[in-house]
């Protein structure tokens, strides 16, 4: 329902970050917060209408102002674990760089708190 590049402009996500570490937390973020809120069927009718190209103007608003902005700060609050931390083939990775210091887990769950809140804020806004 929205894309990578879409998240990234409706969140501080910068723009090197792999689509493949966010497409997977962004059909999370439908599934679990999405299809609840809307309920199966509208959820489903609203994914067919956006893969055939017939959304109401409707659709489109309700897609743009009220579910977009939810699927983004869900998806970023369920990646970052995952950003943070890389799970290998024997263990589980905090990768930095020279130019960077990893983020401490204080420091981690704070921010996902961020985008938590963020979430839920657009989640009563759109029911």
């Amino acid at each position: 329902m929205i894309s990578e590049s879409r998240l990234k402009k409706i969140t501080s996500i910068d723009e090197n970050v792999e689509p493949d570490d966010l497409v997977p937390y962004i059909t999370q973020a439908q599934d679990l917060k999405i299809q609840s809120v809307l309920g199966t069927y509208f959820f489903n009718n609203l994914k067919d209408s956006i893969a055939d190209s017939s959304l109401t103007d409707a659709e489109k608003d309700l897609l743009n102002d009220y579910i977009a902005p939810l699927i983004a700060n869900y998806a970023v609050y369920l990646a970052l674990p995952s950003l943070n931390y890389k799970i290998k083939n024997k263990s589980v990775l905090n990768p930095s760089s020279e130019e960077s210091v990893n983020t401490a887990l204080d420091e981690l769950k704070y921010l996902r708190e961020s985008y938590k809140s963020t979430a839920e804020f657009y989640e009563a806004r759109l029911l």
